[in-house]
């Protein structure tokens, strides 16, 4: 089972109430991904700042920092490069009309709604790392494009130059004959 998890992937749990980390937990170990913990976003900010994992699952109502200043703070490391993009899927008890788009708007990449259910967790977690395959795919194009574009751009400067020599060598040839 640890090989196992340890080829599925990694989950950050962002949770203070033990029995929905219990549940959170029981859950992904079920798919072989390998969880680690916080308690809180302070928490949650140092462990990604030590260690790669592939999805968070944030609690939204927590001490210390909550889940929406922990997901901006997420997406600010994010965009200075310091971590790669990491899907957040917010956890929350408040399951009001609006609360799925503050989740959104915070920065969230998904919702569940507590108590959260098995097959519920099954449906984000599948379209959390899908989705994070596809951008890494995505990337990975983008850049062999960029880098057979150079190519291209460097052959076609280099074909300019030869062409430019047989020229010349061809109008001194006439020059001297």
């Amino acid at each position: 089972p640890a090989a196992q998890a340890a080829t599925r992937g990694r989950a950050l749990l962002v949770e203070d109430n033990l029995v929905n980390l219990g549940v959170v937990q029981r859950v992904l170990e079920r798919f072989g991904i390998a969880s680690v913990v916080a308690y809180n976003g302070r928490e949650a900010l140092e462990q990604l700042a030590s260690q790669d994992v592939d999805l968070v699952f944030m609690d939204c109502q927590m001490p210390v920092k909550d889940g929406y200043e922990a997901t901006g703070e997420i997406r600010a490391m994010e965009k200075q490069n310091i971590i790669r993009h990491i899907p957040v899927i917010a956890m929350t008890a408040n399951a009001m009309e609006g609360d799925r788009e503050k989740c959104l708007t915070a920065g969230m990449d998904d919702y569940l709604a507590k108590p959260v259910k098995f097959n519920e967790i099954v449906i984000v977690v599948r379209k959390a790392l899908v989705k994070r395959r596809l951008v890494y795919e995505n990337k990975k194009y983008q850049e062999d494009l960029e880098q057979a574009n150079f190519r291209f751009q460097l052959l076609h400067q280099l074909s300019l130059k030869i062409n430019s020599v047989y020229l010349t060598t061809t109008e001194l040839d006439k020059v001297l004959h």
